[in-house]
């Protein structure tokens, strides 16, 4: 393996086979100031999944968001009325963005959760509609004939929910923007990737290979 000039202080980055697992390791263990890029984006992944699994707080905000999301999407009796009011509060229409396997369900299990985020976004988008479409005439009608419209209405209601989903949106988003910071800069990459990316700390450039 050729570093540049000789001088493996000067080299801004390897990539490397990662089954050669040997080689690696030694590169970590004599270099500390290298970075594995690939290990620290997976790890930053893998906290989101995290977040779903281990963290109560972020199921109950994902449950209740496709809760609120199937309710609206579904009714095309209420959409009329939530589509008037995003125009009128957000300047944008359209159905809350829930995934297939979400659409007829309110079931979470925690591995889905970046799967979800999207549904999430889309609550805190458009939570001043979602706030005025509650106290609509039609949805007050439907309120008196319909229990799971009574429930989606309390949920709304909750000023605890949207400070819940405030904190899930911005740790969320910081742990995206983190993985994409450490991305590195013009290589396609994925779990199934055969590459390892190392990288010294604070370096910027182009990448040498093996």
């Amino acid at each position: 393996m050729q570093f540049n000039g000789g001088v493996v202080q000067r080299c801004v980055g390897i990539v490397a086979d990662r089954f050669k697992a040997k080689a690696l390791r030694n590169l970590e263990s004599e270099n500390h100031w290298m970075v594995n890029l690939s290990c620290q984006f997976q790890g930053f992944n893998s906290l989101i999944k995290d977040f779903g699994k281990q963290l109560p707080l972020f199921r109950k905000v994902a449950m209740n968001c496709l809760k609120i999301a199937n309710f609206f999407n579904s009714r095309a009796q209420l959409r009329a009325g939530f589509e008037k009011l995003q125009l009128q509060e957000h300047e944008t229409v359209g159905l809350i963005r829930v995934l297939r396997e979400n659409h007829f369900s309110d079931a979470f299990f925690g591995k889905n959760f970046p799967l979800i985020f999207p549904t999430i976004e889309d609550i805190m988008a458009t939570v001043r509609a979602l706030q005025l479409v509650v106290m609509d005439d039609s949805f007050k009608l439907l309120r008196s004939q319909n229990p799971l419209a009574r429930e989606v209405e309390d949920i709304i209601g909750d000023m605890g929910f949207w400070n819940e989903l405030e904190v899930v949106l911005s740790l969320t988003k910081s742990a995206m923007t983190m993985a994409q910071e450490i991305e590195p800069s013009g290589i396609s990459w994925s779990p199934s990737s055969p590459l390892v990316v190392f990288r010294r700390a604070g370096d910027r450039g182009s990448i040498v290979s093996w």
